[in-house]
C-alpha cells in the first residue's frame, strides 16, 4: 500500500512517501503489532543509514584536515631546511671572502715588507696564535715572537 501511494505521490504531487501509518484500524492485535514492529525496524534502518552517512562525512572531513596538517608540516619543514641551507651558504661565502681577504692581506704584507715565505709564516702564526692573547693590535716585523714591546716603550732587543 505504501509503495502504491509513493508511486502516485511521485508522479502527481512530486512528493515521496517514506512510511505509512494507519490511524484507525480494526485489525487484530497481532497484525497491528507486526505492522508497528515493521515500521519501527524501517525507522531503525533509516536512522542507522543516516548515522553511517554522518560518520562517513565526519571521518572524511577529519582525513582532509589531517592531510592539510601534514602538508603544512611538510612545507614548514621545507622552509626551515631552505632557511638553514641559505644561512650555511651565506656563512660559507663570508668565510671564503674572509679567507681571500686575509690571504690577499698577507700576500700584500709579504711583498711590501719583503718577507720570505718562512718569515711570512711566522708572522701569520704570531698574528693568529700569539696576537689573540693581547688586547691591543700590534704588528711586529722582524721580531722574534717571544719578544714583547709594550706600547710607549722604547728599547732594543
Amino acid at each position: 500500500m505504501a509503495a502504491k501511494l509513493d508511486e502516485y505521490f511521485k508522479a502527481h504531487l512530486h512528493a515521496t512517501i517514506i512510511s505509512l501509518q494507519i490511524q484507525s484500524s480494526q485489525l487484530p492485535d497481532s497484525f497491528n503489532t507486526a505492522i508497528t514492529d515493521t515500521m519501527t525496524q524501517r525507522q531503525n534502518i533509516t536512522n542507522a543509514q543516516k548515522y553511517l552517512e554522518q560518520m562517513t562525512v565526519q571521518l572524511g572531513t577529519e582525513v582532509i584536515v589531517a592531510e592539510k596538517q601534514r602538508n603544512a608540516t611538510i612545507l614548514t619543514a621545507a622552509g626551515q631546511a631552505q632557511s638553514t641551507l641559505l644561512a650555511a651558504e651565506a656563512a660559507a661565502v663570508v668565510a671564503m671572502q674572509n679567507g681571500e681577504s686575509e690571504s690577499s692581506a698577507y700576500l700584500n704584507a709579504k711583498h711590501t715588507l719583503g718577507l720570505s715565505t718562512s718569515e711570512l709564516l711566522r708572522y701569520v702564526w704570531y698574528d693568529q696564535i700569539e696576537g689573540q692573547s693581547s688586547d691591543s693590535a700590534q704588528v711586529l716585523v722582524g721580531v722574534s715572537p717571544s719578544t714583547y714591546l709594550a706600547p710607549g716603550q722604547t728599547g732594543s732587543p
